[in-house]
């Protein structure tokens, strides 16, 4: 008799007993009630053990579903009547406590080969697979087993077709609550831990902060045999594996990763592939990280010296940014980006006015191409750096004899600050002083190689400052001429000019007849001058000076052009304090036109110190001196 008729014979009976004590109020069917609720709440509690130990089934099922397809658990909540673990899918499972009470099927899972199937334990503690209609085991991500109690017999039975065929377990539905068939549940550092009923546990590998990222885009360009050290952030890891394109090399190398493409020749080299980063936790756990690599041909940028321009082509991506920057330095500069992959480094251009209110323009610190000078080139995507490169400008302009170490005799008797034969340098009114002994621009006897300017008083009277400067002096009576300029062909603009010097620099002692605003100037402090100016005259500009009236004068710093041509650009130094040791300073430029260059045979640079910057008008310090050296241009 099954259960279910056990249930309605008991029902008939209780509606029988009712009808009899309709008739007889004084019978007492207490007993019987309470029999009839025991049954009922048997019944009940069969029926949703059964539901448990199917739902169990289905954890379990999900369970081993996540362990294949390598889900790791992110922690377990304890709850009152079992565990829910949390997946690192964003999915969870609730299994029931293990607890004493009505006795589940022995149902259970056993690996082999990898793979997990549907088995039961039998009475005597023997395992069994559970095989379908066809005779196979039954993995444990197919479909699960249905089970039941069977009415008649009160033991559990199993159905491995959707319910239509039923096997008997032998195994009693006994007792009052239901267990459950997952014993213990236990959490170490590396797994969750699932133990059965049987015994068995189930190793299910705890999330890991497994990490690895490249600080670079998905795909890395690289020019054959060119190697790239990126940086990138590792975590978690208890062992690492790399592979890489046949003829790559891939290492990780302290903070950095480096890469190094195949070489040209390396005909048998793969030109393309991805580089992956496996990582392992101390549970197995893995993680992969991968960046795609290409051989690409990337032309050395084209520079130009004069407006400080590269052009750099990267015709590969359509999205890529490129940035450069001078090697050694931290700030990076954004290339303009004209389309079709071409991208200009070009300098900004600061605009200013000057002391006598004429517009000048200077270059940003760190921006632009530079003679002489090593640069660093990024193309970045949105998610990191895709190609790097390096690549040197050409080196810059000389300034002849700018060491001063080459020193001649002019006319027989006069120092010159020039290697024989040439006429690069020169000093106005040497040949007075020389009559009295005393020149205005030596070589320095205690400092060789360096030139020494000194005031002095020629004709017994008439002030003459030290000076040396780029051009040719001529005398014609007792005035002489200083024609400044030469030709002299540039390739690269500079920042500034480089001079080492000391000087003593008094007060203003000597007043010129014919300096319009002596008076103003005699007794205060006196001011020694350097200067370098880049211009496009068709000749030389002379300035005369001596025993009459000067004429000529000019200062870069107050005119953007005179009767020969353009002034440029020009670096200026005026020196109002003694400076009792050499020391080094670069004199920078301002330029009022940021695109012309000197025309070709055209006189394109002036460089000139004097001890007194209006000694032109014979006004100065007669003690005045000043000592120079090493002059470059610097970029």
């Amino acid at each position: 008799m099954s259960v279910l008729c056990i249930c309605r014979k008991f029902l008939c009976v209780a509606a029988s007993l009712a009808m009899a004590v309709s008739v007889n109020s004084c019978f007492d069917d207490s007993a019987l009630k309470n029999s009839i609720d025991d049954l009922k709440d048997r019944v009940e509690a069969l029926e949703n053990f059964q539901k448990q130990v199917q739902g169990d089934i289905a954890s379990l099922q999900e369970i081993i579903a996540k362990l294949q397809s390598s889900v790791t658990v992110n922690n377990v909540v304890e709850t009152e009547n079992g565990y829910t673990i949390n997946f690192s899918d964003g999915t969870s499972v609730t299994i029931s406590n293990g607890k004493d009470g009505m006795t589940p099927p022995s149902i259970t899972v056993v690996e082999e080969g990898g793979t997990y199937y549907w088995a039961y334990e039998n009475a005597d503690g023997t395992t069994e697979f559970i095989f379908d209609g066809d005779g196979n085991k039954i993995p444990v991500t197919g479909e699960a087993p249905q089970v039941r109690i069977n009415e008649e017999t009160g033991n559990w039975e199993i159905s491995t077709d959707g319910g239509q065929n039923w096997e008997d377990t032998e195994v009693k539905a006994e007792g009052s609550d239901g267990d459950s068939f997952f014993s213990d549940v236990t959490v170490d550092d590396d797994y969750v831990n699932i133990t059965l009923k049987d015994g068995s546990v189930i190793k299910v590998p705890r999330t890991k902060e497994l990490s690895f990222v490249f600080a670079a885009s998905d795909v890395l360009y690289f020019s054959a045999g060119e190697t790239l050290s990126i940086g990138y952030t590792m975590s978690g890891e208890s062992s690492v594996t790399i592979t890489k394109p046949d003829g790559w090399r891939a290492s990780i190398e302290g903070d950095r990763f480096v890469i190094t493409a195949p070489a040209a020749e390396n005909i048998y080299a793969e030109t393309s592939g991805t580089v992956s980063v496996i990582l392992f936790a101390s549970n197995g756990q893995s993680f992969m990280a991968d960046v795609k690599v290409e051989v690409v041909e990337i032309p050395a940028p084209e520079v130009d010296l004069w407006n400080n321009t590269a052009v750099f082509m990267f015709p590969y991506s359509e999205t890529a940014q490129v940035y450069y920057r001078e090697a050694g330095t931290d700030e990076w500069n954004r290339a303009a980006n004209e389309g079709n992959g071409r991208f200009v480094f070009e300098p900004v251009w600061n605009s200013s006015k000057n002391d006598a209110s004429l517009s000048v323009y200077s270059l940003e610190e760190g921006t632009g191409i530079f003679a002489g000078n090593d640069y660093e080139v990024e193309v970045r995507e949105d998610a990191g750096v895709a190609y790097t490169c390096s690549f040197s400008a050409a080196e810059g302009d000389k300034i002849p004899n700018g060491d001063m170490s080459a020193w001649s005799m002019k006319s027989g008797n006069l120092p010159y600050p020039n290697a024989e034969g040439e006429s690069f340098w020169d000093s106005g009114n040497n040949s007075m002083a020389a009559t009295l002994g005393n020149y205005l621009c030596v070589e320095d006897t205690e400092t060789p190689g360096v030139a020494y300017l000194t005031a002095n008083l020629v004709f017994g009277s008439v002030f003459a400052p030290g000076n040396m400067y780029v051009g040719d002096f001529t005398m014609s009576g007792v005035m002489g001429t200083a024609n400044f300029g030469k030709v002299y062909n540039w390739t690269a603009r500079p920042k500034s000019l480089s001079v080492t010097y000391k000087a003593s620099v008094g007060t203003i002692d000597k007043k010129g007849s014919e300096d319009p605003d002596g008076d103003a100037y005699e007794g205060k402090q006196d001011t020694s001058r350097i200067y370098a100016v880049v211009i496009d005259w068709n000749k030389q500009h002379g300035v005369t000076s001596g025993i009459g009236t000067p004429t000529g004068m000019w200062d870069p710093a107050t005119a953007t052009s005179l009767e020969e041509g353009a002034i440029i650009g020009y670096a200026m130094l005026d020196i109002t304090a003694s400076q009792a040791d050499f020391t080094t300073v670069e004199i920078p430029f301002v330029w009022y036109d940021t695109e012309a260059k000197p025309a070709e045979g055209n006189y394109s640079v002036v460089i000139s110190c004097a001890t007194s910057k209006r000694g032109d008008y014979l006004t100065g310090c007669s003690t005045n001196k000043l000592w120079v050296d090493n002059f470059e241009w610097a970029y």
